[in-house]
């Protein structure tokens, strides 16, 4: 029996899987750490250089749009390279982007121009780092764990995006900052000596190879999805979900600060990373019920509602609640959706569904990026201010003054969520996904693609 005979069909996880998934877990933390550690600080140096939000705002939109636009190629490359090849080398990436990075502060103040390019090469390289990790985890569990693996995943990413910012705002009120730069570097070195010890799968040489063989894989992945419109119904819906919360997290400190001090906006922070890892360790007993379509279907429904609960009222108790309840519900749902195309997509087809997933599920956030601002401040906030448009009316319920209009936009994105959420369970395809699409055959070791590594193997590569 093979060591993915072990993942697919059976309970029991294959020898040396769970040390594996640790190696695993480990160098993606300390990637996602380096990597997040670097945006934060460059997105501070640019507010700070020129106290222009907008600068801000393009130098987020800096870290999406490469990563979107690179997915339709990185997937074909993911599934054609050996997985720990494709893991070194998108941390090696982001280690140049650290370089550069350096370069750039060296020279002098950071500039905007440098501050996009150091951002855009970082996210040029997650762009195959995100879903190379998704489509390995498979190969160190067993499918009915594939939950609880996730959850780790989940978490180890977004512990990761948590720390980033308290670390950083530390180190750059304290040290000078090619400090910040060279700790972000010694990140990216533990994590690649992390992916170097991995085991994974010797991949066969691809009969053919350059652009024109990327693109027919790119093209396969589509078809493959043309022909399971279930699972692009899914991607699609978290195209629009992705789109409100979007504006959400751009306004998301707007709106604590319009009303209360950056202490609270750091506790409601800390309550939404509890969130956070409580979602992670409920996809383990989650995974084991079954049926994770439902739970991705009522997850999304749910963050709907705490959303709009967060924008009820300039409440911390109301904040704090919506905040945790957000992160808690989009854990599980990450986690899921991640559940959903590991067990129904062949091995074969991982990094193609992964990135094809990544890259439309994402595709909104620029645009969301982009307007969540001019919505607030020339939209809702003036209309919501004492003798607005709609202080009368609505002021009535959620209140009047700073912050209002922004409260206003919350309840609106959570509404729509929920909605999205329910359109989504009204269609047939999506609702019986679970039942209709049949889980994807187990590969073999003389199947196309994967030689796999026998199951005696041992996790920490010669």
């Amino acid at each position: 029996m093979t060591a993915e005979t072990s993942v697919s069909t059976g309970a029991v996880d294959p020898p040396g899987g769970k040390q594996a998934l640790w190696l695993l877990l480990g160098g993606q933390f300390t990637s996602v750490l380096g990597s997040a550690l670097v945006r934060f600080a460059v997105g501070v140096w640019v507010f700070q250089a020129s106290g222009l939000a907008t600068q801000f705002a393009l130098t987020t939109l800096a870290g999406t749009l490469p990563l979107l636009l690179a997915s339709p190629i990185a997937g074909p490359l993911i599934d054609r390279w050996p997985r720990r090849f494709t893991l070194a080398a998108s941390t090696t990436g982001g280690l140049l982007s650290a370089l550069l990075l350096a370069f750039f502060l060296q020279a002098g103040p950071l500039r905007p121009w440098q501050a996009y390019l150091t951002t855009a090469v970082g996210a040029l390289f997650a762009a195959f780092e995100i879903p190379a990790v998704q489509a390995t985890v498979p190969f160190f569990v067993a499918r009915e764990n594939l939950g609880r693996a996730n959850g780790f995943v989940q978490l180890s990413w977004g512990g990761g995006q948590l720390l980033a910012p308290a670390i950083g705002g530390l180190l750059i009120a304290a040290v000078h900052p090619q400090v910040v730069v060279a700790i972000a570097g010694a990140l990216y070195l533990l994590a690649l000596g992390a992916f170097a010890l991995l085991a994974l799968p010797q991949r066969a040489a691809a009969a053919a190879q350059g652009f024109t063989a990327v693109l027919q894989d790119f093209l396969s992945g589509l078809r493959y999805l043309a022909a399971r419109p279930a699972l692009l119904d899914l991607m699609l819906l978290f195209a629009v979900v992705n789109f409100f919360l979007g504006i959400v997290l751009a306004l998301s400190a707007p709106l604590v600060l319009s009303s209360f001090t950056p202490a609270v906006l750091g506790m409601v922070m800390t309550i939404g990373g509890v969130g956070m890892i409580a979602g992670s360790i409920t996809l383990g007993p989650l995974g084991k019920l079954g049926r994770p379509t439902v739970h991705v279907i009522l997850g999304t429904i749910a963050s709907g509602v705490f959303l709009a609960l967060a924008g009820v009222r300039p409440s911390i108790p109301l904040i704090v609640i919506g905040c945790f309840g957000v992160f808690f519900w989009g854990q599980v749902v990450d986690g899921m959706l991640a559940v959903i195309f590991q067990t129904k997509v062949g091995q074969e087809m991982h990094g193609r569904i992964f990135s094809v997933s990544l890259m439309i599920g994402q595709s909104t956030l620029p645009l969301a990026t982009l307007v969540a601002g001019p919505l607030a401040d020339k939209v809702f906030e003036p209309r919501l201010l004492a003798g607005g448009s709609l202080a009368a009316s609505v002021g009535t319920l959620i209140g009047v003054g700073k912050g209002r209009g922004i409260g206003l936009i919350f309840i609106l994105a959570g509404l729509l969520t929920t909605i999205a959420g329910i359109a989504g369970w009204l269609r047939p395809r999506v609702r019986r996904l679970d039942f209709d699409l049949p889980d994807a055959a187990p590969q073999t070791a003389n199947a196309p693609g994967d030689a796999l590594l026998p199951a005696s193997t041992p996790t920490v590569a010669s």
